[in-house]
């Protein structure tokens, strides 16, 4: 693999797929959507001029991964016993406890309604761990185990939230397609059973690959199974090899803002319990339907870079977004965030932000970036021929050492900077024993603070 290769998805990243022609309307022409009892919203758009957006995945930040620990191995028994100690082989029905008390206080934010009908207040995401990789050397029927045993101690750690990818083919950067991927929606599911507190999200889910109305059952379903602990993380979608391969349509990049826009219109109105009809571009329903809820309020996150469309559509739809940048361009993308809110008339203060961030865990900072660096070259990256920018923005994106040294440069370099939280992912060893732990122990007084 090339070192062009091996920055793909950082490229996504930065600069998103395509342009947007200039004072490309974002709302799809002509398309109107109806609620019962509720108003035509046809006209809420905003025009854009060129936007570098990625809409979705964050986790692409794969030059960032960890480089795996020479000689460690997950843990064994990961998953296999119950929280009651039962060897079972799965976790059953009886881990289903919602009534768990949180290591987190309580936000400020969902003590209070949200009269504007947009988006879920009831939801607060200080510290999310993302699982983007299930490649961990063991056999298919140890895989999942592996990633219960994450979750599970993640969520003993304090973290808030734990997120997969919605991907079907591994990521560029990360692996080759033919790498271990599971199915996001089954995936969380599953973890409602194993888990009793944490919230659970796609990080984020491409749009592209499923109808919204379709996408609004999965996810109020996962709510249901969980216990009220869904949030629906969404994006545009962006990863093309997999819709030529799988046979989604992939269109351009306005044409996949176009159908975010409109499935969103969709989606919340059925999240709230509403039966949206919609004459569209993309989507057509007539007083779709969605039941059985748990809530009026399940939450929408947006994750991605772009400081119009995909700003814009978090102001309108959205109580959390989830920023992919340099971190240096972190006040740059909280002031436009300010601006989509104002055009809208949406209060800033109900909006969550997050950051996410790749954490390479090692004895010191430069350990592990000589793991990193080594990680990559094993995986065919030709780390050698990274030009001096393209090296130095691998550098700077990287928060790697021992666990207290990545929460002092994350507190620097993201917190300090305005941003609510942090979502970290782990790549090279999180599925080892006490990493996640180690690492959530080290954040969590930085963002649940008293």
């Amino acid at each position: 693999m090339q070192a062009d290769d091996a920055h793909l998805a950082q490229d996504h990243l930065q600069d998103g797929a395509e342009l947007e022609a200039d004072g490309e309307d974002e709302r799809p022409p002509g398309a109107t959507t109806t609620v019962d009892g509720g108003e035509d919203d046809a006209d809420r758009g905003d025009d854009d001029d060129d936007d570098r957006v990625v809409g979705v995945e964050l986790l692409e930040q794969l030059a960032l991964v960890a480089g795996d620990e020479r000689g460690a191995q997950p843990r064994p028994e990961a998953g296999l016993t119950d929280r009651d100690g039962e060897q079972n082989g799965r976790p059953d029905l009886q881990l289903l406890r919602h009534g768990r008390e949180s290591r987190s206080p309580t936000d400020p934010r969902r003590e209070t309604a949200h009269d504007a009908g947009i988006a879920s207040t009831d939801v607060s995401i200080r510290l999310g761990y993302q699982i983007p990789n299930f490649s961990y050397g063991t056999p298919v029927s140890d895989l999942f185990p592996t990633v219960i045993a994450q979750a599970r101690e993640a969520e003993d750690a304090g973290f808030d939230a734990v997120f997969v990818m919605d991907h079907f083919y591994q990521l560029p950067g990360i692996g080759s397609p033919e790498q271990p991927m599971l199915e996001s929606y089954a995936a969380l599911s599953a973890l409602a059973t194993a888990t009793s507190r944490v919230q659970l999200s796609a990080l984020v889910t491409g749009n592209t690959y499923r109808n919204p109305t379709h996408l609004a059952k999965a996810v109020t379903t996962l709510d249901v199974v969980s216990g009220g602990r869904a949030v629906l993380g969404i994006g545009a979608g962006w990863y093309e090899l997999e819709h030529q391969q799988l046979g989604f349509e992939f269109g351009t990049f306005t044409d996949r803002f176009e159908r975010l826009d409109e499935a969103l219109s969709i989606i919340a109105p059925m999240l709230r319990g509403e039966r949206p009809t919609v004459d569209g571009r993309w989507y057509q329903t007539k007083s779709a339907m969605n039941e059985p809820r748990m809530r009026d309020d399940l939450p929408i996150l947006i994750g991605g870079s772009g400081e119009k469309k995909t700003f814009g559509l978090t102001a309108r739809y959205a109580s959390h977004l989830n920023i992919i940048c340099d971190p240096a361009d972190l006040p740059r993308k909280l002031a436009a965030l300010d601006a989509r809110c104002a055009e809208v008339g949406r209060d800033r203060s109900e909006i969550e932000t997050s950051f996410l961030a790749s954490a390479v865990v090692g004895s010191d900072r430069e350990s592990a970036m000589a793991g990193l660096i080594e990680t990559m070259r094993t995986r065919g990256m030709n780390v050698d021929a990274l030009d001096p920018a393209r090296r130095a923005a691998l550098e700077s994106r990287s928060f790697a050492g021992t666990p207290e040294e990545i929460a002092d440069q994350i507190k620097a370099r993201v917190l300090d900077q305005g941003v609510d939280g942090i979502v970290v992912n782990i790549m090279g060893n999180g599925h080892v024993d006490g990493v996640v732990a180690s690492v959530g122990e080290a954040l969590a007084p930085l963002v649940h603070q008293a």
